[in-house]
């Protein structure tokens, strides 16, 4: 869990402040599946490759977040938010 939430944070994904948007819900979906949204930003800036990463964890299970695979939908779809 550790691993998939530093990836998140290394790709530069803000969630804190996104407002009730793809953001927001990516932040929900990270604390349902037992994750910590810690370090987060407060851009308040939904859009680009954070808004499109978000869309990769609202995606996915809570299994491919809490064990991170590169051969995943979820990975694949979130390197190609230029992450």
């Amino acid at each position: 869990m550790k691993a998939m939430l530093g990836f998140l944070m290394g790709v530069g994904l803000a969630l804190g402040g996104c407002g009730n948007d793809e953001c927001e819900d990516a932040a929900d979906k990270i604390k349902e599946c037992g994750g910590e949204v810690e370090g987060a930003k407060d851009s308040g800036d939904c859009s680009g490759a954070a808004e499109c990463v978000s869309k990769c964890i609202n995606a996915a299970s809570c299994d491919e977040l809490k064990n991170f695979d590169l051969n995943s939908n979820y990975a694949k779809c979130t390197l190609a938010c230029g992450g």
